[in-house]
C-alpha cells in the first residue's frame, strides 16, 4: 500500500483557519458575523502579542515591576481576548461583539486619547466600523456615541480639554454615516443573495424529487408489465443499497446505485410482450431478443445526463465474473462494483420468489447456490459480504 501523502502548507493553512472561524450559528446572517468578529479579535491580538514578546525582552535584560506589571497586564487581556473568541464560537457573537467593540474604545479613550488625541480618534475608526459588520448596521451610531462620552471624559480627566479635538470627533461621525450606510447595503444585498440561494435550492430539491418520482413511476410501472416479478424491484433495491453500504459506498454513490437498482430492467421495455410472458423455455432467437434488453437500458437512459452515473446497474447486471455473461462479456473486476453487488441480490430475489415455472427456493437453499457459484457467476469478495450481512 502507498504510503498517504502528507497534505501541504496551504491545505494546512485553509483547514486552520476553518477551524478558528468556525461558529455556531442559527442562521447565514448570524454566521457571516461571528465569523467577522473572529477575524476583529485575531488583529487585536495581532499587536498583543507582539507586546508581549517586547515586555518579555525587555523584563529579561532588566527585570522591575514596571516591566512585570506590563507584561502580566498583557497576558491578561491576551486571555480576555481567547474567551471571547470561545465564546463568540459558542454562538455569542452578539454580547461579544458589544463587549469587544467597547472595551476597544475604552482602551483607546483612556490609554491613547490623552498623550495623542488625533491618532487616538483615528484609532476609533476600528471599533465604529467592526459595531456595523458583527453587530448590526445601526449600531455604528451607539458605538460612536459612546466613544464620544469616553473620549471627552478621557481628555477632561486628562486635564488636556483645551486640545479637544472637534474637527476630528465631526470626521468621524461622518465616518460613522458611510460605515452604517455601507453595512447596510451589504446585509441588504447578502440577505437577497441568500433568498435567492435558499430558493433555488427549494427549486432543485423540487426537481430532483420529481426525478426520483419519475423513476419510481418507470419502475412500477415494468412490474405491472410482468406480473411475475411484481414487487422485485424494490426488494432487490433495498438490499442492494444495503450489501453496497456495508462495502464502503459514500452517500452520493449510493443515489447512483439506488437508481440503477430501480431502473435495471427497464431495458425489457423493448422486449415484445409475448418473449417476455412466455410460459415455457426460449427458443434461441428469443433468447438472443432477451438478451439485447441491458443495451436498449443502455440507449435508453444514456442520453439522460441526470442518470448518467447510474447506468452501471442497467448496463451490466447480467455480467458473469468469469467473462461468460452478457452484454459486453466483461470479466472479473472490469464488471463495475455495482453491477457485480446487484448480480448477486439479483439471482438471489429471484431464487426466493415464486414463479408459474418452478416454486420458490428456501433461503437456505438459495445461499448455497449463490455461495456455489463464487468465481464463476459472482464476485468472490461480494459473495463473502453477502453472506456474512444475510446471516445477521
Amino acid at each position: 500500500m502507498q504510503p498517504q501523502a502528507q497534505p501541504g502548507l496551504i491545505p494546512k493553512l485553509k483547514n486552520w483557519s476553518a477551524r478558528f472561524f468556525a461558529v455556531q450559528a442559527e442562521n447565514p446572517a448570524q454566521l457571516r458575523r461571528g465569523q467577522l468578529l473572529a477575524g476583529f479579535l485575531f488583529l487585536l491580538c495581532v499587536p498583543l502579542i507582539a507586546l508581549i514578546i517586547n515586555n518579555v525582552y525587555y523584563f529579561a535584560i532588566a527585570p522591575s515591576a514596571e516591566f512585570a506589571w506590563y507584561l502580566v497586564s498583557d497576558l491578561l487581556s491576551f486571555l480576555a481576548i481567547f474567551f471571547l473568541w470561545l465564546y463568540n464560537r459558542r454562538g455569542g457573537t452578539r454580547v461579544i461583539g458589544i463587549a469587544t467593540v467597547l472595551l476597544a474604545s475604552t482602551g483607546i479613550a483612556f490609554f491613547y486619547s490623552p498623550d495623542n488625541p488625533s491618532n487616538g480618534l483615528v484609532l476609533f475608526v476600528l471599533p465604529i466600523s467592526i459595531a456595523s459588520f458583527v453587530i448590526e448596521p445601526r449600531a455604528s451610531f451607539w458605538i460612536y456615541l459612546a466613544s464620544l462620552l469616553m473620549y471627552t471624559a478621557a481628555m477632561y480627566q486628562s486635564d488636556q480639554f483645551a486640545t479637544y479635538d472637534v474637527t476630528g470627533m465631526t470626521a468621524l461621525f461622518v465616518v460613522t454615516i458611510i460605515t452604517w450606510v455601507a453595512s447596510d447595503r451589504l446585509e441588504s444585498a447578502v440577505t437577497r443573495i441568500e433568498i435567492l440561494n435558499a430558493d433555488l435550492q427549494a427549486s432543485n430539491q423540487e426537481l430532483r424529487d420529481s426525478y426520483e418520482t419519475t423513476l419510481e413511476g418507470w419502475s412500477h410501472a415494468l412490474d405491472l408489465r410482468d406480473k411475475e416479478t411484481e414487487g422485485h424491484t424494490l426488494r432487490v433495491t433495498e438490499l442492494t443499497l444495503h450489501i453496497a453500504k456495508a462495502m464502503g459506498f459514500s452517500a452520493e454513490q449510493l443515489v447512483h446505485v439506488r437508481r440503477g437498482a430501480l431502473l435495471h430492467d427497464i431495458g425489457k421495455m423493448g422486449v415484445p410482450d409475448y418473449i417476455l410472458h412466455k410460459a415455457g423455455p426460449l427458443t434461441e432467437a428469443e433468447w438472443e431478443s432477451m438478451k439485447r434488453h441491458p443495451g436498449y437500458a443502455f440507449e435508453l437512459l444514456s442520453p439522460i445526463k441526470y442518470l448518467e452515473g447510474a447506468l452501471d446497474i442497467p448496463h451490466h447486471h447480467h455480467e458473469k465474473w468469469d467473462g461468460t455473461g452478457y452484454p459486453d462479456g466483461l470479466k472479473g473486476e472490469d464488471i463495475p462494483l455495482a453491477a457485480r453487488i446487484f448480480a448477486v441480490v439479483d439471482v438471489y430475489d429471484a431464487l426466493t420468489s415464486d414463479r408459474p415455472y418452478r416454486e420458490s427456493w428456501s433461503k437456505a437453499r438459495a445461499l448455497e447456490y449463490i455461495r456455489s457459484e463464487a468465481g464463476r457467476h459472482f464476485d468472490p469478495t461480494v459473495v463473502d459480504i453477502f453472506l456474512k450481512e444475510l446471516a445477521k
